[in-house]
């Protein structure tokens, strides 16, 4: 991605020196954020997903009741992002997400799956 003579590389560098040196210690939080969220999707209709098979940061959901780039345009209005992959759905935790992101992620889906349209003033 960032093509074959690119000189840059300290950009590079102090991102992987930040995730050695202040994310190692966290990475836990990210899992356990993932697994909760596979299981808060596990219950909503419209996902498929076995909370069992969440077991790093990335959470892979089949969708049932719309395509999964309507889903994704539709949640993003929540400010709630995701991305298509092929047939599924694929969420990914980081330092930033915490349980009430977790809370407001499943929030925004059950609104956008049961069709209603209040817009984010109904989930924050």
């Amino acid at each position: 991605m960032f093509g074959g003579g690119w000189r840059p590389a300290g950009v590079l560098a102090a991102a992987g020196i930040v995730a050695i040196d202040r994310m190692i210690g966290r990475l836990g939080d990210d899992h356990v954020h993932a697994k909760q969220l596979a299981i808060g999707l596990a219950e909503i209709d419209g996902i498929l997903i076995d909370p069992a098979s969440t077991e790093t940061n990335i959470v892979l959901a089949q969708t049932t009741k719309m395509d999964p780039e309507t889903l994704s345009v539709r949640l993003a209005k929540l400010g709630v992002l995701v991305l298509p992959y092929a047939s599924q759905i694929r969420l990914v935790t980081h330092h930033e997400i915490t349980r009430d992101s977790v809370e407001k992620t499943l929030a925004a889906f059950r609104i956008v799956l049961a069709g209603e349209n209040h817009g984010p003033s109904a989930w924050c």
